[in-house]
């Protein structure tokens, strides 16, 4: 969010302009008012000395326009004066088009009267419609008109009325409060140097725009009130009625309704009755309550909304969303700021600047950390650092980690004080326990506490106290946590042993000195930051209120020396403790007697327990138990009286032989791990499970005996057992997931077929023998698989076609087998995004792939010969890495190699063009939506595609204009000389740019193992854009090596060459030409590439070259090889000054270094234009003076044509009308860069049209040009004495010009144009009264005629683009139409096949029972295939029913568009007919001008 852009773009020289009638009120009630302003200190505006006929209307125009806040002083005789109505409606004109403050004055008159233009109003219209002296009475009658309306709009406008007041001084002293308040309220002062707020305000604005009652939802200090009052700031002036109330929680609707109607409005009047709000039905009322938390107010103001003028917009803020919830039309959430915008507000309240100040940037940064993007914390921090030293700032930010800033606990503690109870303690247990922890089970452990967290967790993330993400997990910023860290900690300040909770250093201060109290209800203590913790033995007894025990290691086990000294037992813990982790407990057992009554959960892994209790116990609350890697753990104690008991993790227990029989006796139990327990022989359950959905005994080596029984069993892993028998009948029907890796499973595989929920199987072993008629029947059963591993499987040459089966297949690995092909169908399997084929030595050669492939592994494919086309891999992207090796795969041809590399640098284009598609939906780089792109294939040398290249380790590019740059790809040579050396070892590439350090990406490349030289090519959309996105430089260095994370570079393996390839916006159609793409994605591709081509020319910021940082020993600059036709090429050439530049075959030179300062500044403005726009002296002193520069050289130009010959004159007269604007410096045409326009365009020559020729003459300055050469020497300021020379007839011949030269109907959707022509109306009010009677209604006609015109322009254009939206959704709609249809037909065949196949399967049934009656067993086996044939059968029915209700709505949607689409059609006809009708009178214009 940038600065937000309250102000007016026009100079406001004044803060009040009075209008008012001089005989009614000049001597009392505007005389006062006029005393009692300036005493404030408010500018104020007003004829009070001198008559009105001294003014011109111009300058009285000008000074209405140039004022922020417009008092009009409406008494009996205003109406009498046409110069009073004359102002009255420019006035409003100031209101409705740039949002100026009115605030009419109803003195000593009724507004009734002045509503209704009654009593003396409608006698003083009544002269001015008898008026006979109009030279036009037609215009005279219009006039009277428009003022009638402006003083009935005026009216309706919510003011003051002198009448309710028993004295002018109480009136005049609220008028005064009035105007301050709005003043403050229009531009307020603490928006001053806020960041970030332009694309949040853009957001609400929309959804005020569109909405009538919105609320505006946030943790307390996220700039809630901010937004809200840039939104009254921009608003308020256009409404009758307006209000923003500051503190909703001390104001009550009596003072609402007595702001509105500026009068008294009673309590009594008010409760119980509508009359008030009645009042206002048929005005524009605009209401702001800022941290409301007021339920009765906020329900009333909402219904009552309903019945008011529907312009009418209210706007609450609060920090509660449930009082907003069905209350308001929308809700609008306001998020944490990110770093880059949290460190601009920052640096300005601590620098003054967008940057930190030289030596305190990593202190800024900690301090932005610190703040966790809320903006009031960065203000208050950089408010109180600000002039302070580096020891002040570090001994401040050492402080915060520990002690909260008082002003920032303040506001944040609101929303805790009014909390209840209940949920007092839910927020601190989540600040001490279970922030980041999975919301569900935090629940259930506060439920055991009373605490019902159900509700309080819902309303603790209604205040905003903490958010749940899409996974469920509990979140909290920084400082809310630290806010309540901060209450505990004030429970006893001097004694932590007296508070409810505590933290690592405290909680170990505590158990240390054995100072534990019974106020202490948990502790939780970080093992991994301590070493030689004391316990004693009764530390635990004396906090008998304790609920929870957590000594967790983020290490995840116990270090050797993390006790030092241990008593021999522990002392019983309180019988309240309702959750326990202990990581690395050191006891044998738990403490004797040990109490697990409300024990909710254990978690005690890498501890040397061998058993928890002895005897049974009543567990009414235990849901889990995590004993993983307790190593020396024997049995478990008896479970059967722990009726929630849902999972048990035993894994790596070695020493456990035997499971308790109430383990798999329990009704609830969901979960059983029992990993790597290899000494267990037996799980076997005596009853059959009701809840049981996964078990794993994965590495329990010498378990034979496993039957479990439960018709829920979803997940089951079977790896690296002594199982021989898998039972798959009767409780399996629901199995999704099953390993069998390990096992022999040639006695099994043929039951496997009937798991038909399975979608995921995993089959390895031993020289596994599996035949492809077993394959083809396993895939005639699974056919909702979805993850399929067949490794080690010998004998198995090829796949069964019936392959193509599986349409949902996503994952594929054939690891070690004898496979010699894979069958062409096997590109039908849409889905497929993995497959892995390593070691697959007598793989001969790989067909056509499917779309969706993201990882392709051929390692080791020693026999692999040929490749197909691969271009398929670049037609899907879907936010991902697609990674590509073909390692080891020596004996590749070298087409196979080509159609390989061709096939991903496509890819990797199209990767960069559809990231472009990514940035424009996400609106963000970095996103996790990019896909990337990897390859790995033997070679010696860097692919031809790759321009750039180099046989060092580094490589220094010359750069393209940013426009043409959408990102690199990368390559290198590695060539094995020796055995890895380090682990974890990957390709580094380093991009060094001087003022960010360098930017660093590497490749998660296999790299072990070569055996002989492999290129690795790949693209980073992230690294790239953290290069594009600081794109300063002429050439960049990018250097690569072989090391691990730690910078230890790997010496065995020896970079051979490097290259980087540019991914050029030019490519972009003869990359999709060779891609199979519908014609709507490649108008899609190619217009979101052109338009961020377009984006990227605008940001682009100049600044200096400098090569300091990409001058290595080993770097050189190279040059491109030959580029293939239709690509760019670039070289690098010197100019004759020595300054670097780039050629490229459509560009002139660049020069990089000259005038580097000035465009540095330039640039950096017209990137940052909606932030300030105030520049240093010394930044406008080198403008100034390039300016002047620029100017002599346009000076000096003139007078070589000046010498010319008429004849040369006029052959140049063309070339002077083209460059009419001179422009050295592309300054932009709104902020701070107009006043370049401005001297520029007065020193360049002027042209004036001569009507009879029909031809252009040159018309030069009035100045010496020989004087001014001669003086630019001495004094180069002189010229900007000789510049101010100007008069009305150069600047009338110049705006004749500009709208007659060219047709200004068919330039009128120019933005430009149409500033150009403003800005030159803005010039000719100045010379107003210069020019003739005759000439001043010439320029009003043409205004008429221009205002309607870009009125119509404008609506045109909008309608145009509404137009082209509705049919981008009717298409989208179509589309979606055609799916369905698809869908419905896939359903048809799906259920007319099942229902052959029932049919055929009953007809069989039949046959058997009348044949042969001793085969019932086999029958009552189909019977139940046949139940579950129906079974899918009527699922498919109702999907295909939901289907149909789908494709209604579409259709609905369909229809809707499309009549509204053929209405917008109609409109825009009825708009360009309205268009064309004004050529006529334009041509009569244009043929014979009013001036």
């Amino acid at each position: 969010m940038e600065s937000s852009e309250m102000y007016s773009p026009f100079g406001e020289k004044h803060d009040v302009f009075v209008s008012f009638r001089g005989a009614d009120t000049r001597t009392n009630f505007t005389s006062h008012l006029l005393n009692a302003l300036t005493q404030k200190s408010i500018s104020v505006f007003i004829d009070y000395e001198l008559t009105r006929g001294d003014y011109t209307w111009p300058s009285l125009a000008r000074a209405i326009e140039e004022s922020r806040v417009s008092i009009v002083v409406l008494s009996e005789n205003y109406a009498s004066s046409s110069w009073c109505l004359k102002e009255l409606e420019h006035i409003l004109q100031c209101r409705r088009t740039r949002g100026m403050v009115v605030i009419p004055v109803f003195y000593q008159v009724d507004p009734s009267h002045v509503r209704k233009l009654s009593g003396s109003f409608d006698k003083s219209f009544a002269k001015h419609e008898l008026d006979t002296g109009s030279l036009d009475p037609e215009a005279h009658r219009k006039d009277v008109s428009r003022w009638k309306a402006a003083l009935k709009q005026a009216a309706n406008i919510s003011g003051w009325d002198s009448r309710s007041y028993r004295d002018e001084a109480t009136v005049i002293q609220n008028l005064v409060n009035d105007v301050l308040q709005k003043l403050h309220l229009r531009y307020p002062t603490e928006l001053k140097g806020l960041v970030r707020i332009k694309n949040t305000f853009g957001k609400v604005d929309l959804l005020v725009q569109k909405s009538r009652v919105i609320g505006i939802w946030g943790m307390g200090g996220i700039g809630k009130s901010t937004i809200a009052k840039v939104l009254f700031a921009k608003y308020f002036p256009y409404f009758d009625h307006v209000c923003f109330v500051a503190n909703a929680k001390e104001f009550s609707l009596d003072k609402l309704f007595s702001n509105l109607f500026r009068e008294e409005v009673s309590a009594s009047n008010v409760v119980g009755s509508t009359f008030d709000m009645r009042r206002l039905r048929r005005k524009k009322i605009l209401i702001v309550f800022d941290d409301m938390d007021c339920l009765d107010v906020l329900e009333y103001l909402c219904r009552e909304y309903e019945d008011l003028d529907p312009a009418s917009k209210l706007i609450i803020t609060t920090r509660d969303k449930q009082l907003l919830e069905g209350r308001v039309d929308q809700i609008y959430e306001v998020k944490k700021w990110k770093t880059r915008a949290s460190l601009k507000l920052f640096c300005f309240e601590a620098f003054k600047q967008k940057h930190p100040q030289k030596g305190f940037e990593i202190l800024s940064e900690s301090a932005v950390e610190y703040a966790g993007g809320i903006p009031l914390a960065l203000k208050v921090l950089g408010s109180y650092l600000r002039s302070k030293g580096i020891n002040f700032w570090e001994s401040t930010i050492r402080k915060l980690s520990m002690y909260p800033n008082e002003r920032i606990q303040k506001v944040l503690e609101v929303s805790y004080t009014g909390l209840h109870d209940l949920e007092k303690n839910i927020f601190l247990d989540i600040v001490f326990f279970f922030k980041e922890k999975q919301k569900d089970h935090v629940i259930r452990i506060l439920d055991a506490c009373g605490f019902e967290a159900t509700s309080g967790i819902e309303v603790l993330a209604d205040k905003a106290l903490l958010t749940i993400s899409y996974r469920k997990i509990i979140r909290m910023h920084d400082l809310l946590q630290q806010m309540g860290l901060e209450i505990v900690r004030q429970e006893s300040s001097g004694d932590p042993g007296r508070r409810s909770r505590l933290k690592d250093n405290e909680a170990r201060e505590v158990i240390e000195e054995n100072k534990g109290t019974d106020a202490i209800q948990g502790i939780a203590l970080d093992l991994s930051q301590i070493k030689g913790l004391i316990l004693h033995a009764d530390t635990f007894t004396k906090m008998k209120t304790l609920r929870f025990l957590k000594f967790h290691n983020t290490l995840g086990q116990s270090a050797r020396d993390t006790y030092l000294d241990l008593p021999a037992t522990l002392e019983p813990f309180s019988d309240k403790l309702r959750y326990i982790e202990w990581i690395g407990y050191p006891f044998e057992s738990l403490p004797s007697p040990f109490c697990a009554k409300v024990l909710v959960e254990i978690h005690m892994p890498h501890s040397k327990v061998k058993q928890l209790w002895q005897g049974i116990q009543e567990l009414n609350y235990l849901e889990g138990i995590d004993l993983r890697q307790c190593k020396q753990f024997e049995e478990l104690p008896d479970l059967s009286k722990a009726p929630r008991l849902k999972w048990v993790n035993l894994s790596y227990c070695e020493s456990l032989q035997h499971l308790h029989p109430s383990v798999l006796s329990s009704g609830t139990l969901v979960t059983l791990i029992l990993d790597k327990c290899t000494n267990l022989k037996s799980v076997k359950s005596e009853k059959h499970l009701k809840s049981l959905e996964k078990i794993s005994v994965n590495g329990c080596l010498n378990l034979v005996e496993f039957a479990v029984s439960s018709d829920l069993i979803e997940n089951l892993d079977l790896s690296n057992t002594g199982i021989q028998t898998l039972d798959t009948s009767g409780s399996m029907h629901k199995l999704k997931w099953l390993n069998l890796e390990g096992l022999n499973v040639k006695h099994i595989l043929g039951e496997l077929s009937c798991l038909t929920s399975l979608k995921v199987l995993k089959i390895s072993g031993n020289e596994l023998v599996i035949n492809k008629q077993q394959i083809h029947v396993l895939f005639n059963g699974l056919r909702y698989l979805q993850i399929l591993y067949l490794k080690d499987c010998i004998k198995l040459f090829e796949l069964p076609d019936n392959i193509s089966l599986l349409t949902q297949l996503q994952e594929l690995r054939l690891d070690r087998s004898d496979l010699k092909r894979l069958p062409e169908n096997i590109k039908n399997l849409k889905m497929l995004e993995i497959l892995s084929l390593e070691d697959c030595k007598e793989l001969l050669c790989l067909p056509k792939f499917p779309s969706l492939i993201k990882y392709l592994r051929a390692i080791n494919c020693t026999s692999l010969v040929s490749v197909t086309n691969l271009k398929t891999l670049a037609t899907e992207m879907l936010g991902m890495t697609k990674r590509i090796t073909f390692k080891n795969s020596g004996k590749l041809d070298g087409h196979s190699l080509r159609i390989i590399m061709d096939s991903l640098h496509l890819t990797m284009m199209s990767a960069a063009y559809h990231n472009v598609l990514v940035r424009r939906s996400y609106g963000t780089y970095n996103s996790c939506n990019y896909t990337s792109v990897e390859l790995c294939l033997p070679g010696g040398s860097v692919p031809e595609q790759i321009h750039y290249r180099s046989t060092k380790s580094s490589i220094t590019i010359a750069l393209p204009p940013r426009s043409e740059l959408l990102g690199f790809i990368y390559s290198v040579v590695l060539s094995p000389t020796g055995g890895m050396k380090t682990e974890g070892t990957k390709i580094f590439c380093k991009c060094h740019l001087p003022e960010e350090g360098i930017k660093a990406t590497w490749l998660y490349g296999d790299i072990r193992g070569l055996k002989s030289d492999h290129v690795y090519v790949w693209y980073d959309p992230l690294h790239c854009d953290s290069i594009l996105r600081y794109y300063e430089l002429s050439k960049v260095c990018f250097e690569f090596c072989v090391a691990n994370d730690k910078g230890e570079v790997d010496g065995s393996i020896c970079i051979k060459e490097c290259g980087v390839g540019l991914i050029n916006v030019l490519e972009v159609h003869s990359v999709l030409q060779e891609l199979d793409f519908d014609s709507d994605k490649k108008k899609n591709l190619v217009e979101g590439v052109e338009l961020e081509s377009k984006l990227g020319n605008q940001k682009r910021d100049w600044s200096e070259s400098s090569s300091s940082d990409t001058s290595e020993s080993d770097s050189e600059i190279v040059k491109p090889d030959s580029a293939e036709k239709g690509k760019s090429t670039h070289k690098e050439t010197k100019t004759d000054s020595g300054t670097n530049a780039l050629k490229y075959e459509s560009n002139k030179e660049a020069p990089v270094k000259s005038y580097a300062t000035l465009l540095e500044t330039v640039g950096s403005h017209l990137h940052n234009e909606n932030e300030f726009r105030e520049k240093s002296i010394t930044q406008s002193k080198v403008v100034v003076m390039v300016e002047l520069e620029n100017t002599e050289s346009s000076c000096k130009e003139t007078l070589s044509t000046a010498k010319r010959s008429p004849k040369e004159n006029s052959r140049e007269s063309s070339k002077i009308v083209a460059n009419e604007h001179f422009k050295p410096l592309q300054a932009s045409s709104q902020g701070g860069s107009e006043h370049l326009h401005d001297w520029l365009d007065e020193s360049n020559k002027q042209v004036v049209e001569t009507h009879d020729t029909r031809k252009f003459v040159t018309k030069y300055s009035s100045f010496d040009l020989e004087n001014c050469l001669q003086q630019l020497d001495e004094d180069p300021f002189a010229i900007l004495d000789l510049l101010s020379a100007n008069d009305a007839t150069t600047i009338l011949n110049e705006f004749r010009t500009l709208v007659f030269s060219t047709s200004l109907l068919k330039k009128l959707p120019d933005q430009s144009y149409r500033q150009k022509i403003e800005e030159s109306l803005r010039k000719l009010h100045t010379y107003r009264r210069e020019i003739t009677e005759e000439q001043n209604q010439g320029l009003e006609k043409f205004i008429e005629l221009y205002n309607k015109a870009s009125k119509i322009s404008q609506d045109k254009m909008l309608t145009e683009d509404k137009q082209a939206k509705l049919a981008s959704e009717k298409r989208d709609l179509y589309n979606k139409l055609q799916d369905s249809k698809l869908k419905v037909q896939q359903f048809d065949i799906a259920i007319s096949t099942s229902k052959s196949e029932i049919e055929n399967l009953q007809k069989r049934q039949r046959e058997i029972q009348e044949a042969i009656k001793k085969l019932q067993q086999e029958n009552e086996a189909l019977e139940k295939e046949r139940a579950t044939l129906e079974v899918l059968c009527s699922e498919k029915q109702t999907k295909k029913n939901e289907t149909l209700e789908s494709v209604k709505h579409i259709s609905t949607s369909f229809v809707y568009t499309t009549k509204q689409l053929k209405e917008l059609e109609e409109k825009r006809l009825s708009l360009a007919s309205a268009y064309k009708d004004l050529k006529e009178p334009y041509q009569r214009m244009k043929t014979k001008p009013p001036f």
